[in-house]
């Protein structure tokens, strides 16, 4: 009875920061609920093409995701000032972002601050260190970005190849000290790619010898031309002279 009870009571509860009964959670808490890693999670869903989207930032340059990334890494991260969990992970983003910046890692940040939020939103890019773009529509969970990409929580973000828009990895994978092993395996792998598509350096012909061919003789170097050594213009030897 208990067990159905809490059952309902979870139902019925909101899903917006609503705390169940001390009932629930204890029924709840005895659930044994095994969840797949990061990495796996990530794993899972990788591979898939990225939304495209075209949006101003907060200096007003207008963005076309992914598009402007070619030949970058970028990952698309969803946050807000008042996002206790959001602003935990902005050290790491900076360090990644310090470290791999020059290297083709990119950053996006997408806002989801609400209306009139705008200065709130600059002032934590500048005191934070986040020298990457920023966009903010103000609004809030109804942000467009947020809705089309089926971001319901936060910190949320997506790391994605530039050249071909697909999904590098997700979820827990970017975040905490997971963020940093995901993007530097990203990175080697496209340094790898990059390597293995490069030209190789073209090679002088081979004569067969297994060294380079011999350069073609100057005649007017050969000895056999050179008119010093002409049979022709030697003098004739000495005839004996008679007594």
């Amino acid at each position: 009875m208990f067990s159905t009870l809490a059952l309902m009571i979870t139902l019925s509860a909101p899903l917006t920061g609503s705390v169940l009964p001390p009932l629930a959670v204890a029924h709840v808490a005895s659930a044994s609920v095994v969840e797949p890693s990061p990495e796996a999670q990530s794993k899972a869903r990788s591979g898939r093409k990225v939304q495209s989207f075209s949006a101003k930032d907060l200096t007003g340059e207008k963005i076309s995701f992914p598009d402007d990334y070619k030949g970058k890494i970028v990952l698309l991260d969803f946050w807000a000032t008042w996002c206790g969990p959001c602003m935990k992970e902005v050290p790491h983003l900076v360090s990644a972002y310090k470290k791999h910046h020059s290297k083709g890692f990119e950053i996006l940040g997408v806002s989801l601050d609400k209306a009139g939020d705008g200065a709130k939103v600059k002032n934590a890019q500048k005191a934070k260190g986040m020298k990457w773009p920023q966009i903010f529509q103000g609004g809030g969970w109804d942000t467009p970005l947020a809705k089309q990409f089926g971001v319901r929580s936060i910190p949320a973000a997506f790391l994605v190849d530039g050249d071909t828009g697909e999904i590098i990895a997700e979820g827990g994978a970017l975040r905490g000290l997971t963020l940093a092993k995901t993007i530097e395996s990203a990175m080697a792998k496209r340094k790898n790619a990059q390597t293995k598509d490069a030209p190789k350096d073209s090679k002088e012909p081979d004569d067969g010898k297994g060294g380079a061919p011999d350069a073609p003789k100057d005649p007017a170097k050969d000895p056999a031309k050179d008119p010093a050594k002409d049979p022709a213009k030697e003098s004739a030897p000495d005839k004996p002279k008679t007594s």
